[in-house]
C-alpha cells in the first residue's frame, strides 16, 4: 500500500535501446535518508517492490551534527550526479577469481585477454600483487574500478596468498580519484570484508560511491557479468547513460538468476551484529 500510495508515481517505465538490439529499463534512483543505522537497511534491495522498480542509494548518519540527515544526503545527490560516464580511458580492473575447474580458468583468462585489447593491458591486471593492486587504487589518472578478486572475511587475498586488508588501505594515498567503484561482477563481497572496515576505509579515504552487493553471485554469473561489461566497452558509445545504471542494465540483459539479485550501493558503513549497513 505504500508503493502504491507513495512511490509508484514516481516509477514511470523508461528504456534505454542499443543500436545492437538491447533493451532494458531505466530505473529511477530512490534515495532513502535515515538518523537511525541499522543493518535491515541492507535489506530494501530485496523486497521486491523496490528492487524491481528503483536503483537505491542510502544515505545514512555518519558524522554529529543536527543536520547530518540533510547533509549526507545532499553530499550523496552530489556524488551521483559527478560519476563519469564510462570510457575504455577511465577505467581499470583487477580480477583474481576463486578456486575453479581449469576449464572455467581458462574461460576466465580468455575474457580477461578480450578485456585487455578493449582497454589496454596495462589497465588489466590478472591476479595481481599486493604492490600492483595498491599501485592501481593509486592511480589518479582512472576515475572508475572494477574489482573481482579472491577474499576472505580477513580481507582481499592476491598473488602469493598475500592479504590486502583496511591497514593497506590507511597506508595509501587519498582515493577520491576514484568516483565509482563497482566491486565485482559478484564472487568479491566487499560488504563482508573485515565486517564492514575494508569497505568503510575506502569510503574514509575519499572513494566516491561504492556498487557492492551484500550476496555473492556464483562464478557463472559472474563470467557473464563480466562478458558483458567487455561487450558494453566495446560498444561504449552506445551507452551514453550514467554509469551507474549499467549494473542493473547488466543484470537484465543477461536475465541474472532471481536467487542471485541484490545489489547494494553503499554509502557509510557502520558495523552491526557482523553485517555492515548502507
Amino acid at each position: 500500500m505504500f508503493y502504491d500510495n507513495h512511490l509508484s508515481p514516481l516509477s514511470r517505465p523508461a528504456y534505454w535501446n542499443s543500436r545492437d538490439g538491447k533493451r532494458a529499463r531505466l530505473k529511477p534512483i530512490l534515495i532513502i535518508k535515515s538518523n537511525e543505522v541499522n543493518y535491515k537497511y541492507a535489506n530494501l534491495e530485496k523486497v521486491p517492490v523496490l528492487a524491481d522498480n528503483f536503483i537505491i542509494f542510502i544515505a545514512s548518519k555518519y558524522r554529529e551534527a543536527k543536520d547530518v540527515a540533510e547533509t549526507t544526503a545532499k553530499e550523496l545527490v552530489t556524488k551521483i550526479n559527478n560519476i563519469p560516464r564510462l570510457s575504455r580511458k577511465n577505467v581499470v580492473f583487477a580480477i583474481r577469481p576463486p578456486r575453479m575447474t581449469t576449464d572455467k580458468l581458462s574461460e576466465w583468462e580468455e575474457a580477461t585477454k578480450e578485456l585487455e585489447e578493449v582497454v589496454g593491458k596495462e589497465n588489466v591486471l590478472f591476479n595481481p600483487s599486493k604492490e600492483e593492486f595498491s599501485r592501481m587504487l593509486n592511480n589518479r589518472g582512472k576515475e572508475i574500478v572494477v574489482i573481482e578478486l579472491t577474499h576472505t572475511e580477513h580481507g582481499i587475498v592476491l598473488k602469493g596468498n598475500e592479504r590486502y586488508t583496511s591497514r593497506d588501505v590507511f597506508k595509501g594515498g587519498d582515493l577520491s580519484h576514484i568516483k565509482y567503484l563497482i566491486a565485482g561482477p559478484g564472487t568479491c563481497s566487499l560488504p563482508c570484508l573485515e565486517k564492514g572496515a575494508f569497505a568503510a576505509t575506502l569510503r574514509e579515504k575519499g572513494v566516491g560511491i561504492m556498487n557492492t552487493s551484500f550476496r555473492e553471485v556464483s562464478s557463472e554469473t559472474a563470467l557473464k557479468r563480466l562478458r558483458e561489461i567487455i561487450r558494453i566497452l566495446k560498444n561504449v558509445d552506445e551507452y551514453d547513460i550514467p554509469t551507474y545504471y549499467l549494473p542493473d542494465i547488466i543484470d537484465q540483459v543477461i536475465d541474472v538468476p532471481e536467487n542471485e539479485k541484490g545489489t547494494t550501493n553503499l554509502g557509510k558503513l557502520d558495523n552491526h551484529k557482523r553485517c555492515i549497513v548502507a
